[in-house]
Order: structure tokens, then sequence, then C-alpha cells
């Protein structure tokens, strides 16, 4: 029937059925109901619901079957309507439904789409579909279990564990990949901490060493005497170096990589994500902070008389 009429809204029904990744339970999904929800779809016309209208015929039927509840949906136009509505911000899913002529699977479409972003407008059909079919356990609800519930977007801060972690492949679903994932996220702010002290801490040395050496040679350059004012010099800038500017260019992309990819993680609004960077960047300057903290000595004059 479906391959004869693919428009119909229930057929998006039956390729959910017959989707192996999709999890289903109950009787909607047996083929009677599917029949059933095709008929009565199409008003029980054509020969292929002849019969379904000879068995169950209203208050006379006898066969069990027929009381099976229809799969309620609202029409095939107000579904496609939605998920366009809802696609007004590019989400994964939105390039299988373009309009009406282009949509194959509108339930399905409409499904992934709206589980990324519940409270997007256009969504809320879905909470209704699955609330009046009672199908929240099905994967087309967000049911299912871990293993197939696809995460979401909230912009609030939240203590679910499944959450998009900067990779497509990276969702953690089990207290041990997420507990990982945690640490992970703590290694990575850990990380980008100690790349910024490692940093500070090679430009005072470097800056010492320079300083050291202009003082010495003014010292020598005054026969023996010296002070912190002979050791100046007018220059404002260091001079080019290869080995001092690669390391200076390599540190910053690196930093504004790690900077950027922190950035995102803290927008997942997870609370145990948003923990480990805090405390990535708080354990490493406990520990190597005082590395980015020179004191600042004085330089004693000396004289000789």
């Amino acid at each position: 029937m479906c391959a004869d009429m693919p428009m119909m809204i229930h057929c998006s029904l039956v390729s959910i059925c017959e989707d192996p990744n999709q999890i289903v339970s109950g009787p909607l999904c047996s083929p009677f109901s599917l029949y059933k929800d095709l008929c009565v779809s199409m008003s029980a016309k054509g020969p292929i619901c002849a019969p379904y209208k000879s068995m169950c015929t209203p208050n006379t039927s006898k066969v069990e079957e027929c009381a099976t509840p229809t799969f309620a949906l609202p029409p095939r136009k107000t579904l496609i309507a939605d998920i366009l509505l809802a696609c007004s911000m590019p989400m994964e899913g939105c390039d299988q439904c373009t309009d009406d002529m282009h949509c194959p699977s509108p339930l399905a479409t409409y499904s992934l789409v709206c589980l990324q972003m519940p409270a997007m407008d256009g969504c809320s059909d879905l909470q209704t579909i699955c609330r009046a079919n009672n199908i929240s356990s099905w994967s087309l609800c967000g049911g299912g279990g871990d293993a197939r519930a696809l995460p979401q977007m909230r912009m609030y801060f939240h203590t679910d564990m499944l959450d998009y972690v900067l990779f497509q492949g990276w969702v953690p679903r089990t207290v041990l990949t997420y507990a990982f994932s945690v640490l992970g996220v703590f290694a990575m702010a850990f990380f980008h901490e100690g790349l910024r002290i490692l940093k500070t801490y090679h430009e005072v040395s470097q800056k010492n060493a320079e300083d050291e050496a202009t003082y010495l040679k003014g010292a020598a350059h005054n026969n023996g005497y010296s002070s912190i004012n002979s050791a100046r010099t007018t220059r404002m800038f260091s001079k080019w170096k290869f080995s001092t500017e690669l390391f200076a260019a390599s540190y910053r992309a690196v930093d504004l990589t790690l900077h950027f990819m922190i950035m995102l993680v803290t927008m997942t609004f997870n609370v145990g994500l948003f923990v480990a960077v805090i405390g990535g960047y708080a354990v490493c300057n406990f520990i190597f902070g005082r590395f980015a903290r020179p004191i600042n000595g004085v330089v004693e004059e000396e004289s000789c008389h």
C-alpha cells in the first residue's frame, strides 16, 4: 500500500516500525495494526482495504484485533510545517525534509530534529504524539535507553550525563564513560593552564637572562661602575629571533585551540564538565602557579673606590 501511496502520513509510521535501528514496543507496530492505521487514514477506501472493512464493521465485529487503538498522528502537512519551523535553525536531520515533495519519512525526521531541542518552535506536537499513543519508551520519543537516546541542547545548567562533548562520537552514555569524560576535560584544562604558566616562566627566564647580560655589559663599559640605569636600553621591542617567534606562534595556536575547545565544553551547561574545567585550571595553578609569579628582585648597586 505504501509503495503505491508513500505520501500517506501513516506510511512514515510503517517505515519506523520496519527500521531495525528504532526501538518500538507494544501492539502498535503489529502488521494488522499498521494495516488498520493505513485504512483508517484513507477512510477504508479502495479494494486493498475491503478485508478490513468487512472484518471490522463498527459495533458488530468480533475480531479482537479490530479493537486495537489507531495510532494518532497529525496530518502530513502539519507535521512537515512543524519540521520546517523547527529547522529555522539548521540542525541534524533538517536536510531530510525540505518540502512536501521531498520528505520521505516526516515522522522520523520530526523526531530526529525535535529530540535535539524539544523546546524549539514547532516541536510541541512530538510530545502530543508520544502522550496520545503512550509510546514514551520508543526511541521515536527519546526512549529506548541511553544507547539510543539523542543528546538535547539545553541552555541551562543540568546534571544529566547525555551530552555531545566536542565531537559527534563523544557522547557519554554510562557512568564510566561520563567519568572518563570528566577526567578528560579536567586534563585538558590542566594542560591549558600549564601551557600558560610555562610561557610566562619562559618569558621571565629569557628576560632575566637578557637583563643580566645587559647589566654585565654596562658594568664593563663603565669601568666597573654600574647601576640599574646604566643597564637600561632605549629599544622598545626585542629583536626578531626565529626560535623565539616560532615558540610564540606555536604556543598561540595551541592556546587558542584549547581555549575555544574548553569554551565549547562549558557551553554544554553540563555541571560535571563545568566543574572539571574549573578544577583543572585551579589545581594546575595551585601546583605550578608560583612559576608564573616571579619575585621582583632589586639589583644592588656596586661601587669601586
